[in-house]
């Protein structure tokens, strides 16, 4: 719905699918615009290549792809459009757990491979709304750029407004802490914020941050909090490994500050088929394992 708003006032934007227009959200865009939508078949290499090809020509591609999907233009992203510094989006769906949609489906690679790739920039709405002003963001943005979203809606009974204005390389704080931040991304902002209200009644006070941006990630705010003495801890819904932790590791690392970094998302393992919230729970991201494991780290760094 946002990018059939957004194209009825510039005639450059065209969308393009692989095959899935109904299931990335682009029927309404193809019924109103026909002759803007690319479907290209089970092609996702060709259909980011159409992409770049469609950029340099003076268009504003925007390639809808699921997460899981993505992986198989991994080649095309970076030499077709990254080396070249093409003004292609990325809408990344399905990114996450996708729950029943199955093993095969889960999105939890694509920030692994997608951040060691220079000239692209990388973000993660906390909320639907947010993906909406991310879109508008994207519009006038002059590059690379990937936009991972979940499936389904926002995290019930938490209201998140949403951020309007979006500075790469900036974060957002939505909560100040005493012990150190929750840094999360994504649709975990949500469940970072009910986290930090679940160890409240224990009496340890963690902040959260918006990590709006996964790449470049926020230096100054990082370093800013390790400076202070503050903990950080991570939460993604991705691999550990390659993503929105190792990120902030890495910066931390800078600034010989990595001791007092906890990373929490996805281990070495594939994730089977069950709802999200059993998975979470599978995999060490269930709110109970989190605070505890959190209120030790806290506790060690303490003594």
């Amino acid at each position: 719905n946002t990018l059939v708003e957004m194209a009825m006032n510039n005639n450059k934007i065209v969308a393009v699918v692989a095959a899935m227009p109904d299931g990335t959200g682009l029927g309404g865009f193809r019924d109103l615009y026909p002759d803007r939508l690319f479907d290209v078949g089970i092609a996702e290499q060709h259909a980011v290549t159409l992409s770049a090809g469609l950029a340099v020509g003076g268009m504003k591609p925007y390639v809808a792809l699921y997460s899981t999907f993505l992986q198989r233009a991994y080649d095309q992203v970076i030499h077709d459009v990254c080396l070249q510094k093409l003004p292609v989006t990325l809408c990344i769906d399905r990114a996450g757990l996708v729950g029943d949609d199955g093993e095969t489906h889960q999105g939890i690679l694509d920030l692994s491979f997608l951040t060691p790739v220079p000239n692209l920039t990388i973000m993660a709405p906390k909320s639907m709304e947010e993906l909406r002003q991310m879109l508008y963001f994207s519009e006038t943005f002059n590059g690379p750029l990937a936009i991972r979203y979940p499936r389904g809606g926002d995290e019930k009974g938490i209201d998140l407004p949403p951020l309007k204005n979006f500075e790469p390389g900036k974060f957002e704080v939505l909560k100040e802490g005493r012990e150190g931040f929750i840094y999360a991304t994504g649709k975990m902002v949500a469940r970072a914020m009910i986290l930090s209200e679940k160890m409240e009644k224990q009496g340890v006070h963690y902040g959260v941050v918006n990590g709006v941006f996964i790449k470049p990630v926020d230096h100054e705010l990082i370093r800013s909090h390790l400076d202070k003495g503050y903990k950080i801890i991570t939460l993604e819904d991705n691999m550990v490994h390659g993503g929105f932790g190792s990120m902030i590791l890495e910066s931390a690392m800078g600034h010989f500050m990595a001791g007092n970094v906890l990373t929490f998302g996805f281990r070495d393992q594939f994730v089977e088929q069950g709802s999200v919230e059993k998975l979470y729970e599978v995999h060490g991201l269930g709110y109970e394992e989190l605070s505890n494991r959190i209120l030790a780290f806290t506790g060690e760094k303490n003594e």
